[in-house]
């Protein structure tokens, strides 16, 4: 009979054994091991593990040290391989015509514009009575009643609180920053018919699906994730354009001298092809979406039938390759000081903005694009035009700490600022709205460019018309901020 050291012993050269056998496996005969990589992400997934887990979110910021260390291929786990060539993304995520994919014919702009005139209800009543907003929080109210109005037969209603219902915000991050997928309370009557205009749900259990992809199980999952992605990541998008337009003086005049013309009156509502129509709105929509990644974890894909080939190395059949957005959009040889807000990049739409739109991967590509693209995108051009035509020259941004509250450090699928930060928080101010910008509207110029093939987007994108120098210093006054 074995004593227990004498045990201990066998079960200790045991696992030394092993290790030794992964180790020469995945290092040496792997059929990825031309693909260099540091050798302890490719032993194990622990080190993957500590970057991410431990440190909360940080390995896409490490996986691109790798890439300094080693070049633009790079093993980063046992079987992953990850590519920053920004060129190679086309390469990657392809239209294989695996599957049938269709677009939603939904009309956006009744509803959007509806759930940001109730914001702009919420945020007056905020300068009446002096309260700071979060931007986070009041944002993520707007996209959650939007999406949650196109895909339940009744919306959240976030926006009829006063406090645009924190609780919303914090249960994304909480699921986000913890991998976990929470159960929504009343998930019968979350799916419940109801009348008027038909929602996607209701679309979805009216159709000859399979019972399993009718069941309220699997119809929770859907709606978590659709409701997650099409909240967070949007209002994470007009929370950073809203914190930069508000804090240059330069940006926020520009943008509002731009809205008076279609707007003449601070309370003016836009069909939707008319905002997107505006050159340095769309620069700063285009931005915004750059500066805020979409997503930032890696995508990856796996080709089950062919091998990849990228320079000399051709890697097997079932490889995963992904590729990272912030690598991309970080990238200061596509866009110099890449942790900057600036809309000029983009201008003139028609050249450097279409140059450039190519780099632009918020939505992902491919047959796995983000189906909510559409969506998004015109709730960042609604509402932004709304909200800095009504309360443009009134807000300024207080307890903020840029590295803490606005740099996004932490990647949960989703970007996110420290974890300490309480958000990013904005007075709006009593006698002072964009009623000072105002401006007798003129005509915009057609010189119209489709920009469809990258963005997906069927908008016309126009020429900036000159317009009237206005007055830049009661924006350049309030622009103290509080560290």
């Amino acid at each position: 009979m074995h004593t227990p050291l004498a045990l201990l012993g066998i079960s200790t050269a045991l696992f030394l054994i092993y290790s030794i056998y992964v180790f020469v496996a995945r290092v040496y005969l792997s059929p990825r091991r031309r693909v260099p990589g540091q050798k302890l992400a490719i032993w194990s997934f622990w080190y993957e593990f500590y970057y991410d887990v431990v440190l909360q979110g940080r390995y896409t910021w490490k996986i691109a040290e790798l890439h300094e260390q080693h070049g633009p291929i790079v093993r980063i786990n046992p079987y992953e391989v990850h590519i920053n060539v920004p060129d190679f993304y086309d390469e990657l995520y392809v239209m294989g015509g695996k599957r049938k994919t269709e677009q939603w014919s939904w009309t956006y702009s009744s509803v959007i514009q509806a759930c940001v005139d109730n914001l702009c209800t919420r945020l007056e009543e905020h300068r009446s009575s002096g309260k700071k907003v979060n931007l986070m929080h009041a944002w993520t109210a707007f996209t959650g009643n939007v999406v949650s109005t196109y895909y339940f037969p009744a919306p959240y209603g976030l926006l009829d609180r006063s406090d645009f219902a924190p609780e919303f915000f914090k249960m994304w991050v909480g699921i986000l920053s913890g991998s976990h997928l929470l159960k929504q309370t009343g998930e019968d009557d979350l799916f419940a018919t109801g009348g008027g205009r038909p929602s996607i749900f209701e679309t979805l259990l009216d159709s000859d699906l399979p019972p399993f992809d009718k069941s309220v199980a699997r119809l929770v999952d859907d709606a978590q994730t659709l409701v997650g992605a099409g909240s967070i990541t949007t209002s994470l998008a007009l929370s950073i354009a809203t914190y930069f337009v508000v804090s240059d003086a330069r940006m926020e005049t520009r943008l509002t001298e731009e809205l008076t013309r279609p707007m003449p009156s601070p309370n003016t509502s836009l069909p939707l092809h008319q905002p997107e129509q505006l050159p340095y709105l769309s620069a700063t929509v285009l931005e915004a979406l750059r500066f805020s990644y979409g997503t930032s974890h890696r995508l990856q894909r796996v080709c089950p039938d062919q091998s990849i080939a990228y320079n000399a190395y051709a890697l097997p059949p079932g490889t995963p390759i992904s590729k990272t957005t912030v690598d991309i959009h970080d990238n200061p040889l596509i866009f110099p000081d890449p942790r900057s807000i600036r809309p000029e990049r983009w201008l003139p739409l028609e050249t450097e903005g279409a140059r450039l739109q190519k780099y632009l991967v918020s939505f992902g590509r491919g047959s796995r694009q983000c189906l909510g693209m559409h969506l998004g995108t015109a709730e960042l051009y609604v509402g932004l035009a709304q909200v800095f035509r009504r309360f443009g020259g009134a807000m300024a941004v207080v307890d903020k700490v840029k590295e803490r509250d606005v740099d996004l450090t932490h990647d949960f699928f989703t970007p996110m600022a420290r974890p300490e930060s309480k958000g990013i928080f904005v007075m709006i101010r009593e006698g002072l709205n964009s009623v000072l910008f105002s401006i007798t509207p003129k005509p915009i110029t057609s010189h119209g460019v489709s920009l469809r093939k990258h963005t997906g987007r069927g908008v016309s994108l126009r020429k900036q018309q000159e317009g009237k120098k206005i007055d830049k210093e009661p924006a350049a006054a309030r622009n103290t901020e509080e560290k």
